[in-house]
């Protein structure tokens, strides 16, 4: 193996008093990193596009069974309800990235012949932290 990492070890966790605690039921994460970039085309650009990079962005989308109890879930709920952000953190091993998200998507599936899921879209409000597990 040339150190190839399963999903299955990446957590979404969500801050709660003065710790992290991890959504349970998770099944699926995606953290997106973007960057805005502007057009610097010019006359003597030999006709080929150029661009500068600006600001950069993150957001995460996650969907996870939706469990009787549990920490994070009431967190996000309370968050959601009071359109406050939410400190979120992505946990791989020992290494973090940390940061404030609004939620902007928090919908709930409940099919009746399936388990029901909840999913969950956070939008990012300033900068994304890395950093290692106890040190935020």
């Amino acid at each position: 193996m040339a150190g190839e990492r399963t999903g299955i070890d990446i957590l979404i966790q969500i801050e709660k008093g003065s710790d992290f605690v991890t959504l349970g039921g998770q099944r699926g994460l995606s953290l997106d990193r973007t960057t805005n970039i502007v057009s610097a085309n010019h006359k003597t650009s030999g006709g080929w596009d150029m661009n500068l990079p600006t600001t950069i962005g993150w957001a995460i989308d996650a969907d996870a069974i939706w469990l009787a109890s549990d920490d994070a879930y009431d967190e996000l709920e309370d968050a959601w309800r009071n359109r406050v952000p939410v400190r979120v953190r992505i946990k791989d091993g020992n290494k973090t990235q940390t940061g404030l998200a609004y939620i902007s998507d928090f919908p709930i599936e409940a099919p009746h012949d399936d388990v029901a899921t909840v999913s969950i879209s956070l939008t990012g409000n300033g900068e994304l932290t890395a950093g290692t597990a106890g040190s935020g």
